[in-house]
Order: structure tokens, then sequence, then C-alpha cells
């Protein structure tokens, strides 16, 4: 029952997330807190359980809750422009958990390195599917290129929050998670 509170718990950060509007100066595209979001559930939560988040997360929005940005939902939205972002969710959560299953960051390089990897994930999944119907440079332009400072300074609390995490996680542990 405690895994389920917290997979629920973790999806509805997620979705919480996706209505906050980061504002980020010099970038005309809105930035969400959703990705800073994600690597924070994916980091605090016990192994696998981060990723069961996204994936109901997506899966809540699929069935037509508005949970994606702007009351975005269902089927048909996972299918449109910004689908691809959605799907690099889910990779970005299966690459970072793997990470934090294998390495205890002791310097902030490398977790700083799996937090923009994960973004970057995130936004390459974007730019192929976005690519896919606007063409690649468009694609790039509008769906890449905006979010590239936002992902650098997101990176940077998701950087901290690596750090601690192996502490985190083994809270976690004590209680049999």
């Amino acid at each position: 029952m405690k895994k389920v509170l917290l997979i629920a718990l973790g999806a509805l950060i997620l979705t919480i997330s996706a209505g906050i509007d980061l504002n980020i100066p010099g970038i005309p595209v809105p930035q969400t807190a959703q990705t800073l979001a994600l690597l924070l559930v994916i980091a605090c939560l016990p192994a696998r359980l981060g990723v069961y988040s996204v994936a109901l997360y997506l899966g809540l929005g699929v069935l037509g809750l508005p949970v994606f940005s702007e009351g975005g939902r269902g089927i048909a939205h996972l299918f449109g422009d910004t689908g691809g972002y959605l799907i690099g969710f889910l990779l970005a959560a299966i690459f970072l958990d793997y990470v934090l299953n294998r390495i205890k960051f002791k310097k902030l390089i490398y977790a700083f390195g799996a937090s923009v990897k994960s973004h970057l994930i995130i936004l390459f999944s974007g730019w192929c599917w976005l690519g896919t119907k606007v063409g690649f440079v468009q694609a790039y332009e509008y769906g890449v290129e905006p979010f590239l400072i936002g992902a650098v300074v997101k990176s940077i609390p998701a950087t901290f929050a690596l750090i601690f995490t192996a502490r985190i996680r083994s809270v976690f542990r004590k209680f049999g998670l």
C-alpha cells in the first residue's frame, strides 16, 4: 500500500508541475517545472517507483484526465506535437532510475551530467517526434533550442537531489520500500 501511495504521489507531483510556468530571461518559449519535477520524483522515490509514477501519469493522461500541460489529455494528445516529449519523460525516468541504482554520486559534475542527460533524452525524443510533423530543422528551432538553457537551469537543483538520493533511498529501505 505504501508503494502505491508513493507512485500516486509522484504522478500527482508531475501533474501539478505541468501547470507551473518558469519564465527564464531570454527564453521566449514558456518553460514548465515538469522536467525538474520528473527528475526530483525519480531521485527521491525508491527504485522503479519513480518510473511507475511517470507511467501512471502518462496513463492517466491517455485515459482522459487533464494532467498534461495546458490541460491536455487523451490519446490524441499523446500523438500530438508534444507526444514525443511525453514519451521522453518515460525514457528519461528509466535512464535516471537505472543510473541511480548503479552509481552513488559523490561529485557534483557526475550528478549534473546525469540531470542534463535526462533533459536531453526528453528533448531528443520530442525533437524526433515533432520533426516528423513539421520538419527537423523547424522542430529543433521551436522544440529544442528554446529549452536548452532551461534544461541546464533546471538541472542545477536536480543535481543536489541526486547527490542526496542515496540517503533518501536508504531511509525508504528502512521502511521496507
